[in-house]
């Protein structure tokens, strides 16, 4: 009988190049919308206030003052805004060059850390892909997929270890918390759309809170499924339809969208996905 609890660490080798192509592809496509909506390094050097934020990175960009040298002027701050795509490029054509991925992820750093100093909250969701970017970065390729592997890991904890948080400081026994929430995050959305069809869904919604309630402890709960990811793959695509489903809802009733950050959903696919997309791309190759 097959275990599907037997993880082969070598599996992933041959399709290093096509995995970090998408990956980058991913990270490339939500950059271009962030570029359209103004949300790039390349607007943010007229901005001087800077949220003080106590972790080792914030201080070591402000100790070096790579934010300020990045941010000097208009020129200083599009030219490292070019240079951001023109590093995901080239690690795009260039997958296995671990040197790019280097390159690649650096600029991802930067970026991340920029907008939390300067324009964001904590927008930790921006960390997903500086992390994954991370198995571009190694100079050895019998590691990547070791590196592949870890990230699903990752992914797992991620998930497992926010219905751990939530079970231990009584988020998932206190029943009232899923209206409370919708209330909280919903509020300023009512208030300004007070005639669309979705104010009166939410409405009743909040009138008969059972719902809200119980879908407040169906996301725990999905996110609870990820611990069994640390034992075998025989359900990771039903836990990447558990993420799919903790995102459409905190999406529509608690306003996050935090699509970025759905790219650690890619370790999770089976390796005859990649298989397949392998095989298309080199039979465009010799159709070519």
């Amino acid at each position: 009988m097959k275990s599907h609890s037997n993880f082969n660490r070598n599996q992933f080798k041959d399709y290093q190049s096509i995995i970090i192509r998408v990956i980058t592809l991913w990270i490339i496509t939500f950059y271009m919308i962030r570029l359209w909506e103004g949300a790039l390094p390349n607007t943010f050097y007229p901005l001087h206030l800077a949220k003080p934020q106590y972790d080792l990175s914030y201080w070591f960009i402000r100790w070096t003052q790579l934010d300020l040298l990045i941010l000097k002027n208009a020129m200083s701050a599009n030219l490292f805004t070019v240079s951001l795509f023109a590093s995901l490029v080239l690690l795009f054509i260039w997958p296995k060059k671990w040197g790019l991925g280097v390159l690649a992820w650096l600029h991802l750093f930067l970026l991340y850390a920029l907008t939390n100093i300067y324009i964001g909250h904590s927008q930790h969701y921006l960390a997903a892909s500086v992390t994954i970017l991370l198995v571009a970065c190694l100079p050895i390729r019998s590691w990547f997929s070791y590196a592949w592997e870890g990230m699903r890991f990752f992914t797992c904890w991620l998930y497992g270890s926010a219905f751990l948080w939530k079970l231990w400081f009584g988020a998932f026994t206190d029943w009232g918390t899923g209206v409370e929430t919708v209330k909280i995050n919903m509020a300023a959305w009512m208030y300004h759309h007070p005639k669309h069809f979705f104010t009166d869904i939410l409405a009743w919604g909040i009138s008969h809170p059972f719902l809200f309630n119980a879908g407040h402890k169906a996301i725990i709960i999905a996110e609870g499924f990820f611990i069994i990811g640390f034992f075998t793959k025989k359900y990771d695509l039903y836990l990447m339809a558990f993420a799919l489903f903790i995102f459409i809802s905190t999406m529509l009733f608690s306003d996050v969208f935090f699509v970025e950050q759905l790219i650690i959903l890619f370790p999770l696919l089976p390796l005859t996905f990649w298989k397949y997309l392998n095989g298309q791309k080199q039979m465009q190759h010799h159709m070519n």
